[in-house]
């Protein structure tokens, strides 16, 4: 998990605490277990964690059938807990932007954690005019069946300490439009998704647009993001290094 201080929408005094006290903590570690390298190097420069404390320990994926072509209206998808960090604001207003191209949109979420901000993007996507076109689904116990259903996943997240959603939707062959923040581009190769820059609409709406015009672009990156997904560690490689670093704090 990335640091609680890296957390979108604090204020610079309470990231600054949060800071403070994540500093004190990490210094009484042995070890310290990170879930992507992008995370262990902003330990490593910004809470004083030396290497030698630290260890990767990649999320493991579970593996998924190779996915049949999926026809129909494009149905894009977003699976993440609605607060500011995972930027449905963005995604929102990049859909408004697409124009009169076909498709639908699913956001799978739950809207517990933060209420007030999961209101704001009800009342948006009213007054973008998107009711009819997305849905808010809130959370759901099979997030996989949504996955198998959708052509693209889309979560133009701020932050991800590593991203487990965007693993999740290699493993089930989805190319993926997502921004260039945090660890995702650790995640999802270039043959797999298109990266954006953070709080872009419009830079999102384009590669959105760029899927649902070209099928064949659209069928190549899903190929190349279930290949991606093969690769991706299962638990079993993250238990190994997991055992590593109780033993090395053992030691």
């Amino acid at each position: 998990h990335h640091p609680l201080a890296d957390e979108t929408g604090l204020s610079p005094l309470d990231a600054e605490s949060l800071a403070r006290s994540e500093r004190r903590a990490l210094g009484f570690a042995r070890q310290v277990i990170c879930t992507s390298r992008t995370t262990a190097h902003r330990l490593a420069d910004g809470f004083w964690v030396e290497p030698g404390r630290l260890t990767v320990a990649l999320p493991g994926t579970d593996r998924h059938p190779r996915p049949a072509p999926r026809d129909g209206e494009p149905i894009i998808v977003s699976l993440g807990a609605l607060i500011p960090r995972k930027g449905h604001d963005v995604l929102l207003t990049a859909l408004a932007k697409l124009g009169g191209r076909n498709w639908s949109c699913r956001i799978v979420g739950s809207a517990d954690r933060d209420p007030e901000w999961s209101a704001s993007l009800t009342e948006l996507a009213k007054a973008l005019g998107l009711s009819d076109r997305v849905r808010f689904v809130g959370t759901t116990s099979d997030p996989a069946s949504e996955l198998r259903a959708a052509s693209i996943f889309a979560l133009p997240s701020r932050h991800e300490g590593y991203g487990m959603v965007f693993a999740e939707a290699l493993s089930h062959g989805l190319p993926i439009i997502a921004c260039k923040a945090g660890a995702v581009p650790e995640v999802v190769p270039p043959e797999a998704g298109i990266l954006v820059p953070p709080d872009d609409p419009e830079a999102l709406a384009n590669a959105l647009g760029d899927l649902l015009d070209d099928n064949e672009r659209r069928r190549s990156m899903a190929n190349a993001a279930w290949q991606a997904g093969q690769r991706l560690p299962g638990w079993n490689d993250t238990a190994i290094a997991v055992a590593t670093a109780l033993e090395k704090a053992a030691s």
